[in-house]
């Protein structure tokens, strides 16, 4: 039985500053232009205006509490929700119950009609009118029995798809850790590839090492001075001092590339040594590279072979499973489908007792039908 209330009620709000008649209470409520309140009384907008749908709900809601609240008291093991049975679906998928939101994908329940509705049998459970009780009887036979078979098909479909998503789910995991794989690869390369030293950058570091780094802080002092005079040249300022400056820095800079020249076995030691780490990097970008080549083969390779499992539908892959025909027209699916569940299946202990309990089931009905 569907319990349920009817509320009736007024939006039309009680003024304390106005005497209102029965006949001018439900009129329009208006203002003329000298501010003067004339007609009936005025409407609560939190009912009748922009609110209705917030208030509407919260009276829902307040009866739900209540109903429940009296079921609790008396130790009934019901309860009802207020929501819409869509609401109720989306909130048990959120929390990952798809076979409980399977039972609320459905259509509101029929009404009685306004004549059983009336009888006395509503109320009594029974009447002296047969026509009424045969009637009563009827309908809630029939409506149980389709209630009870719609529930039983709706949780073995649900298990079917539940099934298959689980299917999807498993390959497309597959593919993303391949995927993954190539992209944690091409992202170390881009590393290494950073880690190479060039032919300038190999210099510098010899001759900062021969140097103790005075090499590279003198080059950098040098480029400093020059930029500064440019600046000074811009401003038609006077270059002087700073020119003499650069020819002291100058001085000292060729004074040290004399220094490192005489020094040609180390220096060719630390060149070779850097020539070497670049060789090693490089390998491992092409080992790297090699890896990846193969994976996007194993990647192609792998989708061509999801393909079908991807287009199926999520309850025909018990079928597919099982060596059978799917499909509206009855085609034998691809034997790699089959393999790539059977592979699955041995990898995945759940989904291997879900895919036992659903085969079963299926087994069942098509007994049951004579297939």
């Amino acid at each position: 039985m569907n319990v349920h209330v009817h509320l009736m009620f007024s939006d039309r709000m009680l003024e304390e500053d106005r005497n209102i008649s029965i006949e001018e209470f439900f009129k329009r409520h208006s203002k003329k232009k000298d501010g003067t309140i004339i007609g009936g009384a005025k409407k609560n907008r939190e009912i009748g205006g922009s609110g209705r749908t917030n208030w509407l709900r919260e009276c829902r809601k307040n009866w739900a509490d209540l109903v429940n609240e009296k079921y609790k008291e008396n130790e009934i093991n019901k309860k009802i929700d207020h929501r819409r049975l869509d609401e109720i679906k989306k909130e048990k998928e959120k929390d990952g119950q798809l076979i409980d939101a399977n039972y609320y994908d459905r259509k509101p329940r029929k009404r009685l009609g306004r004549k059983i509705m009336q009888s006395p049998a509503f109320e009594k459970g029974e009447s002296n009118v047969p026509e009424i009780d045969e009637k009563i009887k009827e309908y809630y036979s029939t409506v149980e029995e389709k209630e009870k078979k719609k529930e039983e098909t709706n949780y073995f479909q649900n298990t079917k798809n539940i099934y298959g998503i689980h299917v999807k789910e498993f390959v497309a995991k597959e593919e993303a850790k391949i995927q993954n794989r190539i992209e944690s690869l091409e992202a170390e390369n881009k590393k290494l590839w950073k880690q190479i030293v060039h032919q300038n950058g190999m210099d510098t570091i010899a001759k900062n090492k021969l140097t103790q780094e005075k090499y590279g802080r003198l080059k950098k002092k040098l480029t400093q001075l020059q930029n500064k005079k440019e600046w000074l040249i811009d401003q038609q300022k006077n270059t002087t001092d700073i020119s003499k400056e650069i020819d002291k820095t100058k001085k000292q800079f060729d004074e040290m590339n004399q220094i490192i020249a005489q020094q040609k076995e180390p220096y060719q030691k630390i060149i070779q040594e850097l020539t070497g780490q670049n060789e090693e990097i490089k390998k491992q970008i092409w080992k790297n590279n090699a890896i990846i080549g193969r994976l996007k083969k194993e990647l192609h390779q792998t989708k061509d072979n999801n393909k079908e499992i991807y287009n199926l539908k999520n309850n025909e892959l018990v079928r597919a499973a099982g060596g059978k025909k799917v499909g509206g027209g009855g085609q034998t699916h691809n034997k790699k489908t089959e393999d790539i569940i059977d592979k699955i299946l041995n990898s995945d202990q759940d989904l291997q007792q879900l895919h036992i309990s659903t085969r079963d089931e299926e087994r069942n009905k098509e007994a049951e039908i004579g297939i």
